[in-house]
């Protein structure tokens, strides 16, 4: 308990010094009949929102003893919907913890919720989920309650018991990204009673998806040295339908969110990467309809990079209309590496200047984007 104060304090503190309510973020609630409960809910939309496009929709979900409105300023999710363009639910639970075990009352509250933001909102097919801690938790039981509707999860700092591994029902693969923090002493990187290490969790999703079972691990460059922890990027591809699963593991890093204002009474927060722009970009691949007006757009645009890792240099080869293309070249921080526009559908790229570790390479054509992964390994 005592620790639930000190989160709830700091918490609190952040949100007067720092966050001021947007404009865009309403509390809103519906009426549960069958729970005799108003619940409530924060929805945030992009600046520029308007029902003449349609939206993705992310619901991000706080953890014990938090609620909507701290887990909205501690993750700073809504600086990534105004730039990317997305729809993001922040819901509160009751008496601030999900139950996630048992009784189906948050999956019944967190699946009318989506209708009622559907009703009121411009929202498209594409679903996701994340959260942290308790909210991770919660993520996983509705990835097993909602598998035909959701997109991809990312839960942080949480964990998926082997009762709900034995009985929850897929319908179809799920992309998976898992952060987690070896030191966590609230949910234990190597599991306690019920609960499996982490790593065997993500390597049961990645079975799950039909991806390799051997992860290809990647250090991520640690430009933070004073945040007392590095991470490892553990990647399983090759999925069904192209689903991945990808777990950060943040060594000597605590129960928190990468890339988020450090609460040391919960363990180090590694700032080397940015969880909610990795989560987002991660999303982001498996929403074909992303931020799309109500008018059909033309075919996607098709992109494919070799060599994936790459050394010295690398191919971006446009598998379509090649004329006013963009590529440009991001560091899993959002911060833009390279940028170059070309008319041709074969480039050659040099990237003898990047350091070794993980990248995202984005191709625009008119409306069109087509985000990928790039790995540099020297």
């Amino acid at each position: 308990m005592q620790i639930k104060k000190i989160f709830i304090v700091i918490i609190t503190a952040i949100i007067y010094i720092q966050f001021s309510w947007a404009q865009s973020s309403t509390l809103d609630s519906i009426y549960m009949q069958g729970q005799g409960v108003y619940r409530s809910y924060i929805v945030h939309t992009p600046t520029g929102y308007t029902p003449n496009n349609t939206y993705p929709l992310v619901i991000n979900m706080h953890g014990f003893g938090a609620n909507a409105l701290e887990q909205e300023a501690y993750t700073g999710f809504d600086d990534v919907a105004d730039t990317a363009n997305f729809v993001v639910v922040y819901p509160n639970s009751t008496s601030g913890a999900w139950v996630y075990a048992g009784s189906s009352v948050d999956v019944d509250f967190l699946t009318a919720l989506i209708d009622t933001i559907r009703q009121d909102f411009s929202i498209n097919s594409c679903l996701f989920f994340t959260g942290i801690s308790n909210g991770a938790y919660m993520t996983y039981k509705m990835a097993c309650s909602l598998s035909s509707q959701i997109t991809a999860i990312a839960p942080v700092s949480g964990n998926m018991s082997t009762l709900l591994q034995n009985t929850c029902a897929f319908t179809n693969a799920i992309p998976v990204m898992h952060f987690h923090g070896t030191a966590d002493s609230i949910v234990f990187y190597n599991g306690s009673a019920g609960f499996p290490p982490i790593e065997t969790l993500v390597q049961w999703w990645a079975t799950q998806n039909n991806c390799s079972i051997t992860p290809t691990t990647t250090p991520v460059p640690n430009i933070s040295i004073s945040d007392s922890c590095t991470a490892d990027e553990l990647y399983y591809g090759g999925g069904t339908n192209g689903t991945e699963v990808t777990l950060y593991r943040i060594n000597n890093g605590g129960h928190t969110w990468p890339g988020a204002l450090p609460i040391q009474v919960f363990g180090n927060t590694n700032q080397d990467i940015n969880a909610s722009v990795l989560i987002w970009n991660f999303f982001h691949k498996f929403c074909s309809t992303t931020t799309t007006s109500t008018r059909e757009l033309s075919a996607k645009t098709n992109m494919v990079i070799y060599p994936n890792p790459a050394k010295d240099k690398l191919v971006v080869s446009i598998n379509s209309n090649s004329v006013g293309s963009t590529i440009v070249i991001t560091d899993i921080l959002g911060k833009t590496i390279k940028e170059l526009k070309t008319n041709e559908p074969d480039i050659e790229i040099n990237v003898t200047d990047l350091q070794s570790g993980v990248y995202f390479i984005k191709l625009t054509q008119n409306d069109n984007c087509n985000t990928q992964k790039l790995v540099i390994d020297k």
